[in-house]
């Protein structure tokens, strides 16, 4: 005997929706369910269909819903589910009218209920009752585990788990893209509100996403490990629907793919922590050159030859969506160790592409970069090199096409000058851990500062901090002490002054304050610091304390 509807409204998820017309029909069998999305449907029913459907497609067409019930019902499908409150309120009259003089059984889903809440209890029900799909579906599952555990790898894994659904999948994280027969097809990225999304329900759930910029209801598959999306798989509905066999063989094979993933993080977190302590020697210049050129060697590293040092820091925007992205990206724990390795992965997947010889590694809070320098003019023994134009430029490619999938955070890089051989890299480093200091400064944020940027902070920066502490306390601390205490802006004004090299009209200006209003501030500072702001001695300190404030900062 069949599987009626009558007796699936009794399953978890379907008993929960309101029949609305057409109820003479609930003896109809059940065979199929599959979600409809698009307006041709009808053309690839098998017969005994219950259709889901938020009616996307018909959204704007009373005329169309009313021939679709009048198509199921002469196409011998089973019943239609229409989800309501996201492109309609309710389900339309019109097709209420046609359900209930077809006698076609016509249901409503509640707004918290989900396609997968009614199709996963009913696939349970179905396969139960069609031994030869349930036979097909452990038949593919053993073959994807045996590949999975063979060690092949993550594409074979994703090439086979295609070749058995029957409708196209990809597979997308931070550092691949993989879309197997839709490659040559326009594909919308996932957004941020679409990241955090997926990791916070991490189980399979419709999503809409665009393919040549037509807009479709898809089937996601979100992987989530500690708390962290690695990535995604989703079956796109090509033919119309997506049948039950697929949705249960994208659940459990979910599970495989994210387990290779788990695989490879695990062996290049690994390998990231010895290069990154390999890479503290370095930095550091502990050990004999000849040593730590060898030892690079184990690394793919060849450190017997110029590099250009780069810092490259992750800094989140001050917004709300930053402060959930951290969330998102990370569970209890290190979380800014984790955003870094997750960042110095895809700064090694990039550079080894267009670079040969480059080093990638983590020291305390930033990615460190060594690029092999090119092409730079032989100079004076005694003569600092400057840093090379090329892997500046080069750099700043780089930092851009990542950018791109850290929407939530700025990427600043420092770069220090360059210095002969391995033994030159530690000095090099220290430049740039300086240069993007500054370049990472909020109220000018630079997506790259070399050394040569710092003007005058060259100087500064080899000062005893201790000292500068102390002249800056006795000169512009005061009026940031006073300033505090009193809720005035003097060091704001002061900065506008030499900003606008001591002109009066244009600070007052700048500032929308009377000149006599910029005077009397002026004279606040001479007060407060025994310095006249008019004297050209007296300015030069004033000008050098603001100059150390960043630095104690």
């Amino acid at each position: 005997m069949s599987f009626t509807l009558r007796e699936a409204l009794h399953c978890e998820g379907l008993r929960l929706c309101r029949v609305v017309a057409g109820a003479r029909g609930l003896d109809r069998p059940l065979r199929h369910v599959t979600v409809m999305e698009v307006p041709d449907i009808t053309e690839w029913l098998k017969g005994d269909d219950l259709l889901l459907t938020s009616l996307y497609a018909l959204r704007n067409d009373p005329a169309a819903r009313r021939r679709l019930i009048r198509d199921l019902a002469d196409r011998g499908a089973c019943a239609l589910a229409v989800k309501t409150r996201r492109y309609v309120d309710s389900v339309p009259p019109e097709m209420v009218e046609e359900a209930d003089q077809a006698g076609f059984p016509l249901l409503e889903i509640p707004r918290d209920i989900t396609y997968l809440d009614i199709m996963n209890p009913l696939m349970r029900e179905l396969l139960r009752d069609n031994s030869t799909s349930f036979v097909d579906l452990e038949r593919d599952m053993r073959w994807l585990t045996e590949i999975a555990f063979s060690g092949a790898g993550l594409d074979l894994l994703l090439r086979s788990l295609a070749s058995v659904l029957r409708q196209p999948l990809t597979f997308e994280n931070d550092a691949i893209r993989w879309y197997g027969r839709l490659e040559s097809r326009k594909i919308s990225p996932l957004s941020a509100e679409d990241k955090h999304t997926l990791r916070e329900i991490a189980r399979l759930t419709p999503i809409q996403r665009d393919l040549d910029q037509e807009t479709m209801e898809c089937i996601a598959a979100p992987l989530v490990l500690h708390g962290i999306l690695e990535g995604c798989l989703t079956l796109w509905p090509q033919e119309g629907h997506i049948e039950e066999r697929d949705y249960m063989l994208l659940e459990r094979a979910s599970a495989l793919v994210a387990l290779e993933l788990m695989k490879q993080k695990t062996a290049m977190e690994v390998e990231q922590r010895y290069k990154s302590e390999f890479l503290g020697d370095v930095l550091a210049g502990r050990g004999d050159p000849d040593e730590l050129i060898s030892r690079g060697r184990v690394f793919r590293w060849n450190l017997d030859q110029d590099f250009c040092v780069a810092v490259i820091s992750l800094l989140p925007r001050e917004s709300e969506t930053s402060a959930k992205s951290m969330r998102d990206r990370s569970s209890e724990g290190d979380i800014q160790g984790r955003l870094l390795s997750e960042l110095a992965r895809q700064i090694e997947d990039a550079v080894q592409q267009r670079v040969s010889g480059a080093a990638v590694g983590v020291r305390g809070n930033r990615v460190i970069l060594l690029l092999p320098v090119t092409n730079v003019p032989q100079q004076d023994s005694q003569e600092e090199k400057k840093v090379d134009s090329s892997n500046e430029s080069f750099l700043s490619n780089l930092l851009q096409d990542i950018q791109k999938h850290w929407t939530e955070f700025d990427l600043v890089a420092g770069l220090g000058r360059i210095y002969p051989g391995v033994q030159g890299i530690p000095v090099a480093y220290r430049e740039a851990c300086q240069a993007s200091s500054f370049g990472a400064d909020g109220r000018a944020r630079r997506r790259i500062t070399t050394f040569w940027d710092l003007g005058i902070y060259r100087l500064l920066t080899g000062f005893n901090p201790e000292e500068m502490s102390g002249f800056y306390r006795d000169t512009v601390g005061r009026l940031e002490d006073y300033d505090q205490k009193n809720h005035t802006n003097l060091i704001e004004t002061l900065e506008a002054y030499f900003a606008h090299n001591g002109s009066l009209t244009s600070t007052s200006q700048a500032l929308f304050i009377h000149v006599n209003t910029l005077k009397y501030r002026l004279g606040r500072v001479e007060t407060l610091t025994g310095l006249n702001p008019y004297d050209s001695e007296d300015r030069l300190q004033l000008q050098l304390a603001l100059k150390i404030r960043p630095l104690l900062a």
